[in-house]
């Protein structure tokens, strides 16, 4: 495992690494969230209900995506996301004493993922992903899946993207 790395600025993946862009979004009247992840040629949307307020959002969509890249055995990985409290405290568990759970959890989701670092993007940066993981909240679109590409709905946002 490397040591993580949380930066404030976006920048293209060094070669031979993966950048796997992290989005959510959070309704508390409804105690659910979106969450997204968008690595290489694939994406993948989940629904989780009953989520009592933000930071347990942000930690629950986090861990989710951590067990996803481990499950499909991937390595040299750069986590992309607006979780500057859950990365750093990722980093530097004892600057930040008050989550040593979520960060105890973390570390527990990114054992057996090789190479591995963290990048805290604003939702500016992170667009794709935030469109994506609102489409849970905004449209009501709760089914869980994998994907390759992007979604056809968004498919102008993405042409353009690149």
């Amino acid at each position: 495992m490397s040591s993580p790395l949380a930066q404030r600025k976006w920048t293209p993946p060094e070669p031979g690494w993966l950048m796997c862009n992290v989005g959510m979004e959070y309704s508390k009247s409804k105690g659910c969230v979106g969450g997204v992840w968008r690595g290489g040629t694939c994406h993948s949307r989940r629904a989780f209900s009953g989520i009592k307020n933000g930071d347990d959002a942000k930690l629950v969509v986090v861990l989710w995506d951590f067990e996803n890249m481990r499950s499909q055995k991937q390595s040299n990985i750069i986590f992309a996301g607006e979780f500057g409290d859950l990365f750093c405290a990722l980093q530097r568990p004892q600057a930040w004493p008050s989550f040593l759970q979520q960060s105890s959890l973390m570390e527990k989701e990114l054992e057996g993922i090789l190479n591995w670092k963290l990048n805290v993007v604003t939702r500016e940066e992170n667009k794709g992903a935030f469109f994506i993981a609102q489409s849970v909240i905004k449209y009501g679109l709760v089914n869980s899946y994998v994907a390759r590409g992007h979604p056809s709905w968004l498919f102008e946002f993405f042409v353009n993207e690149s």
